[in-house]
């Protein structure tokens, strides 16, 4: 879903509530979006920031229309990718950042905004989960406690449909589900099936330094791909174990053949 068609869904949506409220006078929005705990993740491949959020309700955007604007204390701007995620181009994860969030509609930016701090992420591995694994047949995933684990109060576990929009890993019209887990609770199982979600996983500290959401799904991960290194090697062993096994049948047989009654004797 591009832009255009989240700012067609966010009029639809400022329409009804419009109509419902009885054609109240229009006003400021009444408070910005919320971002998700640790709602960032970094893609030093393509060096994109996404960030994602939960969305106002639908009876509180206010008409005629409504938008997110995102800036950094930095002075990057977003593209907003849905209604609950964006991208900043070009991050550099040797600057740590803030990122604001406001409401707007035609009469101007909500008064407060939220805020989410990005902090260097050179080294952002020591404080997220290690080894994450997801099992389709039994819908759940298990990881091991990250590297860093002084301070570590708990998880989060974040989940949201697939998106059929390449530029977003969730599906923009359903909200994001997310579950606390214990630190000492190394595994999450799902009362669905995870076989369309993709799913995040965050660590949080009580020094709130906690680094950016881990995601794996069928967005991310390999595990779901054949891996066909891995079997063209297991074909090759098995090969050569073949002819091997008839080379040295064959020479056996032949030496058997060789020995003669005469020869006994």
């Amino acid at each position: 879903m591009g832009l255009r068609t989240c700012t067609l869904v966010a009029i639809f949506l400022s329409y009804c509530a419009h109509e419902i409220s009885g054609n109240s006078e229009a006003s400021l929005p009444d408070r910005p979006p919320e971002f998700l705990s640790n709602g960032f993740f970094y893609d030093p491949d393509e060096r994109k920031l996404h960030v994602f959020w939960l969305p106002l309700d639908h009876v509180e955007f206010t008409p005629p229309n409504i938008e997110y604007i995102l800036e950094t204390d930095l002075g990057k701007k977003a593209l907003i990718v849905s209604i609950n995620s964006a991208i900043f181009s070009d991050w550099d994860p040797a600057k740590a950042a803030t990122i604001s969030i406001w409401s707007q509609n035609f009469l101007g930016r909500s008064l407060n905004t939220s805020e989410l701090k990005v902090p260097i992420l050179t080294d952002s591995k020591r404080r997220q989960p290690q080894e994450i694994k997801f099992f389709l047949d039994s819908d759940f995933v298990i990881w091991l406690p990250p590297k860093d684990e002084e301070a570590l109060t708990n998880y989060i576990v974040f989940w949201c449909p697939l998106s059929k929009n390449g530029s977003q890993f969730c599906d923009g019209l359903q909200p994001f589900k997310q579950q606390q887990v214990k630190k000492s609770q190394n595994e999450f199982h799902f009362n669905e099936s995870i076989s369309q979600l993709n799913i995040a996983i965050v660590s949080q500290y009580s020094d709130n330094s906690g680094k950016e959401m881990l995601w794996i799904g069928k967005s991310f991960s390999k595990e779901l791909q054949p891996n066909y290194l891995f079997l063209g090697i297991v074909f090759c062993i098995a090969l050569i174990s073949l002819v091997c096994f008839k080379k040295l049948k064959r020479a056996v047989k032949k030496s058997g053949s060789a020995i003669s009654p005469n020869t006994l004797a």
